[in-house]
């Protein structure tokens, strides 16, 4: 059996919507705040905080404060970073692609001394790519394709690194093949088929597995 409770409506017939009433229906029936008793209130979801944190950095300094936050601490501030993109985007790519470009500002270097920090960085620059789609825009100029090189190759470098946990360096993979993996043999080629990474083998016999194979062509 189906149960269904109907919420009466905040403006009822001979009651208005005091600021009280609001706050108490918020709390009470949709546990959307927590009361302090001393007059404030929180929002106990973590998201909501994250989402709200989002929407005062897109308005404060961004993107300098907001990159400022995420490399001290990465993992306090993915989500919100995340939130923020996305928001972002909607209205200003321009400025997403600047946080991006703060995120991992230096081109990648074998030679280069790289923290932590730098590998989170090129992790959550591409995640921001990834999740806004700003790759796939059209009217992407050079400033923007360099951008999005630069994120590609500090993804293929941690890939090959020891840095970061094994679920993050998969995310990181992840997010490379759809940004365009530039490797030989794992994306797509210019006909969007599989770029397959053929090896010639000459004509003649040749040992495949425990049994000899003659190859004719």
């Amino acid at each position: 059996m189906l149960v269904t409770a109907r919420t009466p409506p905040l403006r009822a017939a001979g009651r208005d919507a005091r600021p009280s009433r609001l706050t108490e229906y918020i709390q009470n029936r949709a546990g959307l705040l927590i009361d302090h008793g001393d007059g404030s209130h929180s929002f106990p979801h973590r998201t909501i905080q994250e989402y709200l944190a989002a929407c005062y950095l897109t308005r404060t300094n961004f993107p300098k404060q907001l990159a400022t936050l995420v490399r001290a601490d990465p993992q306090r501030w993915r989500e919100v970073l995340l939130f923020a993109g996305e928001k972002t985007a909607l209205d200003a790519p321009f400025a997403v692609w600047a946080l991006i470009d703060r995120l991992s500002p230096l081109p990648y270097s074998s030679t280069a001394t790289i923290t932590e920090s730098d590998w989170w960085m090129a992790l959550l620059a591409g995640h921001v790519l990834v999740e806004t789609g700003l790759h796939r825009a059209e009217g992407v100029d050079l400033y923007e394709i360099q951008i999005l090189n630069n994120v590609k190759a500090w993804l293929l470098a941690l890939l090959n690194s020891p840095h970061l946990s094994n679920a993050d360096r998969a995310i990181a993979g992840a997010n490379l093949g759809r940004l365009g993996d530039p490797r030989r043999g794992v994306g797509l080629d210019q006909a969007g088929l599989p770029d397959i990474d053929w090896i010639e083998i000459a004509a003649g016999p040749f040992l495949m597995g425990a049994q000899p194979f003659t190859c004719t062509l």
